[in-house]
């Protein structure tokens, strides 16, 4: 495929990793069951089995939340726009929570991220009966990470989470097009990642908790110290040992008195 095909592509679809800026840290919530603050970005690869065109997407801060809000699922959906060459295309990015409370103490995560990015819209005739029109068609990529077991980045039930980077999510991607016949398959695409700055989520809130109340946070840098179980245990191997010591050296004296007596 040419290069000029894959830079033509990109701008289509906005902008290249040359130009994009850093994301912006946004703040959305879903009723008073899910707050979510990050400064996040998809990195998307539009052309099959090519890993040199890129596009980088970062969530805005105005993007606008919506979501539900279960038992055992809880979902946030940020949605947006962004204007094209003049066309408008849709943007949107889907993150469901799960509990799990069959262990102790109760425990929540991310189970599924979803998104849809579209890439063009364009003027296509379609028959439909005997009559032929002009209809408007979308391409875009679809992106899911399936269910993830385990769930990513678990916190305990009443705390949040919190985290200066998460890493990078691996997210499957397909290119599809609206023409396409009903259940058809797109085109696989290299796996489109997921990145995330000063993370901090909440989600399954108690229902009497003020709405710009986080709950306590779960670092993710917090690593349990092995110090002081170390010095504890070596005090009571020290001891263990002092004691050992005072039984010989007592027991030896008294073996030494019983010969004198003799």
């Amino acid at each position: 495929m040419a290069p000029m095909y894959w830079l033509t592509l990109a701008v289509v679809m906005g902008v290249t990793r040359a130009d994009v800026s850093l994301p912006e840290m946004g703040n959305w919530t879903v009723e008073n069951c899910i707050v979510l603050k990050m400064a996040g970005q998809l990195t998307i690869f539009p052309v099959e089995k090519n890993s040199s065109v890129s596009v980088d997407v970062p969530i805005p801060p105005e993007a606008v939340s919506s979501g539900a809000c279960r038992k055992t699922n809880e979902t946030i959906t940020l949605n947006w726009e962004e204007d094209v060459s003049g066309t408008t295309l849709n943007r949107n990015l889907t993150v469901t929570f799960r509990r799990n409370d069959t262990v102790s103490p109760p425990m929540y995560g991310v189970w599924k991220v979803e998104g849809v990015y579209e890439t063009e819209r364009y003027i296509k005739e379609v028959t439909k009966n005997n009559v032929t029109k002009n209809e408007t068609c979308v391409k875009y990529v679809s992106l899911t990470t399936y269910s993830l077991q385990p769930y990513e980045f678990q916190t305990p039930v009443n705390r949040s989470y919190l985290c200066i980077d998460v890493g990078e999510l691996s997210i499957y991607a397909e290119l599809h097009d609206t023409s396409e016949p009903g259940g058809s398959g797109g085109e696989k695409l290299n796996n489109a990642t997921f990145t995330a700055k000063n993370v901090q989520f909440d989600a399954f809130r108690p229902q009497d908790i003020y709405p710009n109340q986080l709950q306590t946070p779960l670092d993710c840098s917090f690593k349990p110290s092995d110090v002081v179980p170390i010095v504890v245990g070596c005090a009571l191997a020290g001891t263990v040992l002092l004691v050992l010591i005072a039984y010989m050296v007592g027991r030896r004296k008294n073996r030494a008195r019983g010969y004198q007596s003799v």
